[in-house]
């Protein structure tokens, strides 16, 4: 079953501008943007589900009350629909804060605004992805997510303002004549459908984009074949997903032990819920649904069931091996990371299966302490002379702290796990690593 938005009757993926009307899509990149968000500048995040899903709704209900009679408008409306995405996130308050790291910068945005910053984050990469999609837009030019001398003009006022929340967010987006909307005491946002009629007289047809430096036309594709980023010295792969073939494992058996806990989801469910999760997130879910602490014990099963199946069915994934000799002749060194359970890991590192692996171990395990910097300075590379190839938004965003470049892989049929590494920030997202090739 595939985890995106599909056409029911093509059977092909939505792109993004209907996808994003489909909650389980909303839900699903929201969990990506958000983990990635946790792992890149390290703050705790929790995320309530119903709320997510009743700012989903809210925002729906806004976009079917909102959309323009004329089609010679749509690019202009998709900052705004992004910026109602953003009113709404502000309004219903899904995500809540756990703990701020110990050490932060008191001026950065991230951290006098933690939730309103990944909201904003999230509702930015919405709207260039769609520009990107649709307009073929180059959505790469310099936005102002990490401005203080914007956000310092945050407030509470913008929160309960749908105008003023839409007008922020193309702020953000650094749009040169951002959409001058009225502001309402109203706390739903206020002039109902009346709203975009009032934008729309100060937007501008949609025309074809001009190509310049910073701003041109590009096709957004995965390519057949993805060079090897000139600068790479070293390449960090994710052994969760990328150099074992342990997903369709990992949420079979992970979806059978929360079943019996009475947390009942379906294999597709659990890996979109927790994969690239530490299992601390499953046994919150647990306590969640079933209002009690999840039992003891609940970890020590999962690596038990883990390390059996994997002893039958676990193997490397397809194409890894004929990646690791092109890497060594091309003079690229190469890593195995793993965040996952160290139990399962170093049982799996034993497996005639995955001897592949072998002349690349040990696998080195992230930590707090031990992060992807600090795997690649003991190869004598720096970060950006590193390229990480991950399956999750957790590790793409432990990436985006260090500034190394990173690449996603996910099989074509995983088209929602593309997705999501594309709203985590990956570079690129592979779907074959054959494809992946290292010019001499």
């Amino acid at each position: 079953m595939c985890s995106a938005a599909v056409d029911e009757t093509t059977g092909m993926p939505l792109p993004t501008r209907k996808s994003v009307r489909q909650m389980r899509w909303f839900e699903r990149s929201f969990r990506a943007r958000m983990a990635a968000m946790a792992a890149q500048i390290g703050v705790d995040y929790n995320l309530s589900d119903r709320l997510l899903a009743d700012t989903f709704l809210s925002w729906h209900r806004a976009f079917d009350s909102q959309k323009p009679a004329s089609r010679m408008v749509r690019r202009s409306y998709v900052g705004f629909a992004a910026g109602m995405m953003f009113h709404e996130l502000l309004r219903k308050k899904p995500v809540t804060v756990n703990a701020l790291p110990k050490q932060v910068d008191s001026n950065a945005p991230a951290f006098q605004h933690p939730e309103e910053y990944l909201y904003a984050s999230y509702c930015h990469t919405i709207r260039q992805a769609i520009l990107g999609q649709d307009f073929w837009l180059d959505t790469r030019k310099p936005d102002r997510l990490d401005d203080p001398e914007l956000w310092r003009d945050f407030s509470e006022e913008i929160a309960m303002d749908r105008g003023a929340a839409i007008r922020f967010l193309e702020q953000i987006a650094n749009e040169p004549s951002p959409l001058q909307l009225p502001m309402t005491d109203d706390p739903a946002g206020g002039f109902g459908n009346r709203l975009w009629k009032l934008a729309e007289r100060h937007t501008q047809p949609d025309l074809p984009a001009q190509s310049s430096e910073n701003f041109g036309l590009r096709l957004v594709s995965d390519a057949d074949q993805v060079e090897l980023p000139p600068a790479t010295r070293l390449v960090l792969i994710a052994f969760e997903g990328v150099a074992a073939h342990t997903s369709r494992i990992d949420a079979a058996e992970l979806c059978s032990l929360l079943n019996e806990y009475n947390a009942k989801l379906t294999p597709d469910q659990t890996h979109d819920r927790f994969f690239g999760q530490p299992i601390s997130a499953a046994m919150t879910y647990v306590a969640e649904r079933t209002g009690q602490l999840c039992p003891g014990g609940f970890a020590t099963k999962l690596d038990q069931r883990l390390i059996a199946r994997d002893a039958e069915e676990l193997e490397v994934m397809p194409g890894l091996q004929d990646l690791l000799q092109r890497l060594l002749s091309g003079g690229i060194d190469v890593g195995i990371i793993s965040y996952g359970r160290p139990q399962r890991v170093n049982a799996a590192q034993q497996l005639p299966s995955l001897a592949a692996l072998k002349p690349f171990g040990p696998i080195h395990f992230l930590t707090p302490e031990n992060r992807l910097t600090t795997v690649a300075n003991t190869y004598g590379h720096g970060p950006r002379n590193t390229l990480l190839i991950d399956a999750s938004s957790t590790g793409i965003g432990m990436a985006q702290n260090g500034f190394m470049p990173a690449f996603g892989f996910a099989p074509k049929a995983r088209i929602g796990d593309r997705n999501a590494l594309r709203f985590a920030g990956a570079q690129m997202v592979l779907s074959d690593l054959n494809a992946l090739i290292c010019r001499g």
